[in-house]
């Protein structure tokens, strides 16, 4: 599942910075990614169905029904990733209390096990940075420079694996494009 929103997300991002992406193809990529949110037999992780409703929402789908699921699911627990996706879909969608609501609950520094390849310190970071930077411009300067330091000592000493890396370069990306735009929020 990881691998393909991975992929869905990569081609939503093709498609809007202006790649062609065939619409079949990308039809086809949706209705996959659909099937993970809706999961209502408990079969995926949560991160993971918040993970497809943040891509579904980045390609303009009302999300509203799968977050309200998920949300029902998760009753009182929320990781901190479903946090940052589900704010940056509510952002999406103009919903701004909800998102910063959830925003605001989103720790940066998080300590994963290595149980799992695709889930570990510089992902969580690189989500966390990219999504500020993306969704929640006015609150980047939350963003210290200890944090910043602690996201780029995780490159510089090797806590790195492919998934993460790419995930640090879409941060990285982004904070950049926030800090050299127009709409500075640290002039």
């Amino acid at each position: 599942d990881f691998i393909t929103l991975y992929c869905a997300e990569f081609l939503t991002d093709a498609q809007q910075q202006g790649f062609t992406v065939p619409l079949n193809f990308m039809s086809k990529v949706l209705t996959a990614v659909r099937k993970i949110a809706s999961d209502s037999e408990g079969k995926r992780d949560a991160y993971i169905r918040a993970y497809a409703i943040y891509i579904l929402t980045k390609n303009e789908e009302i999300t509203t029904q799968y977050i309200e699921d998920l949300e029902k699911d998760l009753s009182v627990f929320r990781g901190e990733y479903e946090k940052l996706y589900l704010a940056a879909s509510y952002k999406m969608m103009m919903q701004e209390e909800k998102a910063n609501k959830l925003y605001n609950a989103a720790k940066f520094d998080m300590m994963f096990d290595s149980s799992w390849e695709y889930q570990n310190e510089l992902h969580y970071n690189s989500t966390y940075i990219d999504i500020v930077s993306t969704y929640f411009p006015e609150k980047a300067k939350q963003i210290t420079k200890e944090q910043i330091e602690s996201f780029t000592n995780r490159l510089k000493f090797n806590f790195f694996n492919t998934m993460s890396c790419s995930a640090a370069y879409k941060a990285l990306s982004s904070y950049s494009n926030l800090i050299s735009g127009e709409n500075n929020p640290f002039e």
